[in-house]
């Protein structure tokens, strides 16, 4: 009796276990992540008059995976304002979701302007602004081989660094630091 009982409800667990891990890669629509994605990635615009013909630093997007398969993508960006220089920001990415295991969206809300580049999301809500951009980006895009394209667009001509951005996946290196792994030349030259 007790058996009969049993085999049918261990059968609904197996099956919703199975079910939850085959949720854990990319769920269409979702905000489920899989390893592929995960990581620290960075974007580097092209700029002539510099030697190695792009900009020192770069946009980076960091894309963690949480305990319960859920993301997060925070995103450590530019602000170029001509004449007045570069300011830099930390925000989280809102509206985040995956499909097809290589599709990716999300918008970079409201953000606060530093001086300095912070290192995380914690030490930019410690860091004085100065000033605001309350102009939206919003990314799509998909993993293509080692890059990730994305396309931005925002209300106005020069909130996105770029229409579209090819992010390069960063390796840590034996000494700890982050390394880009794709050459140079790859580095996306288009400018809006």
């Amino acid at each position: 009796m007790v058996i009969r009982f049993l085999v049918p409800l261990l059968a609904v667990f197996l099956l919703r276990l199975a079910s939850a891990q085959a949720d854990t890669g990319n769920a269409v629509g979702g905000n489920a992540v899989g390893a592929n994605m995960v990581g620290t990635w960075e974007y580097r615009q092209a700029n002539p008059g510099r030697k190695s013909g792009v900009d020192p630093e770069g946009e980076r997007l960091q894309i963690e995976r949480m305990a319960d398969g859920q993301a997060t993508l925070q995103y450590f960006g530019l602000e170029r304002m001509g004449d007045e220089g570069v300011y830099y920001f930390a925000v989280q990415a809102v509206q985040l979701t995956f499909a097809d295991k290589t599709k990716i969206s999300f918008t970079v809300p409201r953000r606060n302007l530093y001086l300095r580049r912070p290192s995380s999301l914690l030490a930019a809500s410690r860091m004085k602004d100065t000033g605001v951009n309350k102009i939206e980006m919003h990314f799509e895009g998909t993993l293509s081989g080692e890059d990730l394209v994305l396309n931005c667009q925002s209300e106005d001509s020069f909130s996105c660094p770029d229409k579209q951005l090819i992010f390069h996946r960063l390796r840590k290196s034996k000494q700890g630091h982050r390394r880009n792994v794709a050459p140079a030349a790859k580095i996306s030259q288009t400018h809006s």
